[in-house]
């Protein structure tokens, strides 16, 4: 039996938080027929029915959630490897060309997101350079504790740029960041901080937080007790943080 999608917002019912790695279960979908897995294929939503024995019984016509493409992630690197340029930061062939592009899954990469060299992160220390385009936002998230450790603390320390942080405290009033359009929900702490280069701001573990790049973009430093960003928690429910890339 077929069971086609009727809209885009029967596709997201049904897709729930399913990945092609870790298949999302249904009870029932549409005119009582049992759904058992959802997962991408091809880049279209399939349907597959436990009775089948996960042969598959329907494709819609819509395409997965975008991703970045590899030929924008070169783009962005290069990007992010000017400013590094600009700011008199050295990389080796080797780290320029593993800068992480961060889009965190809502392929808004020049609204949300950033771009990260990780020098070192052993179980004690993280060192790392952000880079953030122009009034680019790292959206509101903190570090919770994991395996019995606590949270990371972070030490912010701007090297090119400007970057606007908050944090929890008292709201700053007129603050010069904007959430990014549509997401205004998702940015619920305003204490303001303002770093320009040379100054830094440390942020205690389990801190809700967020910064945005100001007019020109910025080059952040992070110094750090050990990164587990896979365990990052955000506010806004959309993100994931694993990166995503396609052909």
């Amino acid at each position: 039996m077929v069971c086609r999608l009727a809209n885009l917002g029967d596709y997201h019912a049904a897709r729930g938080k399913a990945t092609r790695n870790r298949p999302n279960t249904l009870k029932s979908f549409g005119r009582g027929v049992a759904i058992s897995h959802v997962i991408y294929w091809d880049g279209k939503l399939t349907l597959m029915n436990v009775a089948s024995r996960g042969m598959m019984i329907a494709r819609s016509e819509v395409p997965r959630p975008m991703a970045v493409t590899y030929a924008e992630r070169a783009k962005w690197q290069q990007i992010a490897k000017a400013f590094l340029d600009r700011t008199g930061i050295v990389l080796t062939a080797m780290e320029a060309e593993n800068i992480e592009i961060a889009d965190l899954g809502l392929s808004e990469f020049e609204q949300t997101g950033l771009a990260l060299v990780v020098y070192i992160n052993t179980e004690r220390v993280c060192a790392k350079e952000l880079i953030l385009l122009p009034h680019q936002t790292c959206p509101e998230h903190l570090h919770p504790p994991v395996n019995g450790q606590p949270g990371k603390e972070e030490t912010f320390r701007c090297r090119w740029g400007e970057v606007y942080l908050y944090v929890s405290g008292e709201a700053t009033p007129n603050p010069k960041a904007k959430p990014p359009k549509g997401r205004e929900h998702a940015y619920t702490v305003w204490h303001e901080i303002v770093l320009k280069p040379g100054e830094q701001y440390t942020i205690m573990p389990e801190t809700w937080h967020w910064f945005q790049a100001g007019p020109q973009g910025a080059v952040v430093s992070e110094f750090s007790t050990r990164s587990t960003d896979e365990n990052d928690i955000f506010t806004d429910k959309d993100i994931q943080r694993a990166p995503t890339f396609v052909r």
